[in-house]
């Protein structure tokens, strides 16, 4: 009797598995795609705003539109600008003044 049940539950473990992998990967893999999605949106914020910051220590744009600047650049690649963008826009400044804030008080020591 035992060599009967014994595939047969292996099976349906087998099977118990797979759906609860099924499932998982359902649920998880789309919220996985939005937040590369926004890692890689924050990247090339990121780097327009290096560039604008550049840009504007060698006085090729006025220090007063760099934001400005960021915004035509991403809307040139296609990026519309809204709320999010403006707030990502910010953190990249705020990581960049962090950045020279770091570097600034190492060769003050």
């Amino acid at each position: 009797m035992m060599e009967v049940l014994t595939p047969i539950i292996i099976n349906l473990t087998r099977l118990v598995i797979a759906g609860c992998f099924a499932y998982l990967c359902k649920a998880i893999i789309p919220a996985i795609t939005v937040w590369l999605k926004q890692v890689g949106l924050y990247q090339v914020v990121r780097y327009f705003v290096n560039a604008a910051e550049k840009m504007a220590t060698t006085k090729q744009i006025p220090k007063e539109t760099k934001k400005q600047w960021v915004k035509n650049i991403l809307a040139k690649i296609g990026i519309q600008d809204n709320e999010v963008i403006d707030a990502l826009i910010e953190g990249a400044v705020e990581e960049l003044d962090n950045q020279k804030g770091k570097v600034g008080d190492a060769f003050n020591k």
